[in-house]
């Protein structure tokens, strides 16, 4: 009995990166399900935390650069004998 795979057996970190990647793809629920074999509530669950991730990294990155705390430049020209 010689059965193939479709997909090597993967682990949990690869399979939430096929998730993903099907997703971008615009797989649906069902067809990530089936290839991914895994349930609508882990796809759900996967596909809901990596927007938040990429939303949380652009609101990051359009927001301008922080300037340190005034205590930490005190400090850094006390140091530095100014």
């Amino acid at each position: 009995m010689n059965i193939e795979l479709e997909f090597p057996i993967l682990n949990k970190f690869e399979k939430e990166k096929k998730v993903i990647e099907l997703h971008k793809e615009g797989k649906t629920y069902k067809e990530i399900s089936k290839i991914a074999h895994k349930n609508f509530r882990d796809i759900k669950k996967i596909i809901t935390a990596y927007e938040r991730k990429a939303q949380r990294e652009e609101c990051n990155q359009s927001s301008p650069t922080k300037k340190p705390p005034t205590s930490r430049q005190a400090f850094k020209l006390f140091r530095e004998g100014k």
